[in-house]
Order: C-alpha cells, then sequence, then structure tokens
C-alpha cells in the first residue's frame, strides 16, 4: 500500500438494537442504577483483598504503639459500599485537602463524613483497598494488574446493562494527576484544540 493512500475503514453493517437488558423495578431509585454496575461479585471482591492486604500488612510489619493500624478491623461489604459513596460524594463536595472533610470549623463543616464515618477509618480503608495480590514480580506484568479483574467485572456489567445505538458521542474529560504513571500521556495545549465534529465516533447516513 502508498504511504500516501489514504485509509478506508470497512463498512460494517450495524446489527445490533439499543436497549436496557437489566431487570429494572419501576420504583428503583438511585442506589440501584448504581447497584447494576457495582455488583454484589465486585463488593465482595473488594472487601477480601482489601482484607487480605491489611492482614499481609499487619502480619509482615511492626507497627507502632500508637499506629492506626493498631485500630484495623475487617471491613465489610456495607462498609465498602459506605467508603465508595464518601469517595463519589467528594467529587460533588470538593474541598482542597482531605482530612477538611472532617473539620470542625464552621465554614468547612460537612457533617455527612463524620456521620458515616471517621477519619482515621476511612484513611485506613483508602490505605487497605486493594483489588488483587501483591507479589507480582514479572517486569512485563499487566501494569494495571492490581485492578485488572475489577475492570474487567466492571465492564462485563457494562456489557450485560445495556446495549449502545450505532451512533455515539464520544465526550473527552481530562483529570489532573500529580504522580508517576507509565500509562499516562502528556497532552499538549494545541493537542486540545479539537473540532467539534471530531467527538463524534459516527454520524447518521
Amino acid at each position: 500500500m502508498e504511504q500516501d493512500a489514504k485509509f478506508v475503514p470497512p463498512d460494517t453493517p450495524f446489527k445490533s438494537k439499543e436497549a436496557v437488558n437489566a431487570i429494572i423495578s419501576p420504583t428503583a431509585n438511585a442506589l440501584d442504577f448504581f447497584k447494576l454496575y457495582l455488583t454484589d461479585a465486585i463488593e465482595s471482591l473488594m472487601v477480601a483483598e482489601t482484607n487480605r492486604y491489611a492482614d499481609q500488612y499487619i502480619r509482615g510489619n511492626i507497627l507502632k504503639p500508637h499506629s492506626p493500624v493498631q485500630n484495623w478491623v475487617p471491613t465489610t461489604k456495607d462498609e465498602m459500599l459506605a467508603f465508595i459513596g464518601l469517595s463519589i460524594l467528594m467529587g460533588v463536595v470538593y474541598k482542597p485537602r482531605l482530612h477538611m472533610y472532617w473539620s470542625t470549623d464552621e465554614l468547612f463543616q460537612s457533617d455527612i463524613f463524620p456521620n458515616v464515618m471517621s477519619r482515621d477509618h476511612y484513611l485506613l480503608l483508602l490505605h487497605f483497598a486493594n483489588d488483587t495480590a501483591n507479589n507480582i514480580n514479572d517486569p512485563d506484568r499487566d501494569r494495571l494488574y492490581k485492578i485488572r479483574q475489577l475492570i474487567d467485572m466492571i465492564h462485563q456489567q457494562c456489557r450485560y446493562v445495556y446495549s449502545p445505538a450505532r451512533d455515539l458521542c464520544v465526550d473527552k474529560s481530562l483529570l489532573l494527576f500529580k504522580n508517576d504513571l507509565v500509562s499516562s500521556s502528556l497532552l499538549r495545549p494545541r493537542e486540545l484544540n479539537l473540532d467539534k465534529s471530531s467527538l463524534s465516533s459516527a454520524q447518521k447516513r
């Protein structure tokens, strides 16, 4: 093929139909819809692996007398769901420092956070939250191996719950990330000047 030849993608007929495959009650609330994707199996995985990692950490380290880890107790599905809920709420109620969500200062106080979970316990769950084994030393391993099983389970639920239509709109979202991550990419300002038409993955014919 000549280098200057324009690539023409194959015109594959779209045979699927848009549909919600999951059974949804007419009285379903927001939590019911959320749990279509975060199933009991996914919650059980997160709880089991978090408890396993905490146990592994406690057995493998000498804890200081006043270490918060001394207060660790195995987590449960209800507690994990509360942890996830608070983490999502932090994206809605923004504060510049994590500890400010438990502040008693009337300027920053948000009662929902301390009422659901103490700060120290939230930080313990955040520290031990884990989704797979920690002893994989293969340099050629999947870089997302720690969350690969979780990602695969969520993808499976996405395929089960909803079958999309042929025409999709791709919404681009960028998050500021301050750390070293091999899988991250640098987008220069000039690369972000996208034409609105380029955000459409398909056009109606």
